[in-house]
């Protein structure tokens, strides 16, 4: 029988309760994923699910809501606590928008 929406969502935030290993804990090097959202909650916690579904041992993950009027920025904060999310307050444009994600990984 398959899971809902909400049992798998429930299972992964499960899993990412545990601590984060740092870079020199493993072999492998430290992810960030920035991700872009406006007014498009289920693909971006879709796009969300699955990339916390890779297990990788050194992940971060922001998204920038861009000036969604949805309420989707408070789904995802829900959904997912561990992700930084960028609400910015109004609609920079996916160049923009991006911009501000990657500024905001590389501190």
């Amino acid at each position: 029988m398959p899971k809902s929406p909400a049992a798998e969502m429930d299972e992964i935030a499960d899993r990412d309760e545990r601590p984060l290993r740092l870079a020199h804990d493993t072999d492998q090097p430290p992810v960030c994923v920035v991700l872009l959202n406006w007014n498009d909650a289920e693909n971006t916690l879709a796009c969300l699910r699955s990339v916390y579904e890779l297990d990788y041992p050194v992940l971060r993950v922001v998204v920038v809501d861009n000036g969604s009027t949805d309420g989707s920025d408070q789904a995802i904060r829900e959904a997912f606590p561990q992700v930084e999310l960028i609400a910015n307050e109004r609609n920079l444009g996916f160049a923009g928008g991006a911009n501000v994600g990657l500024d905001y990984a590389r501190r």
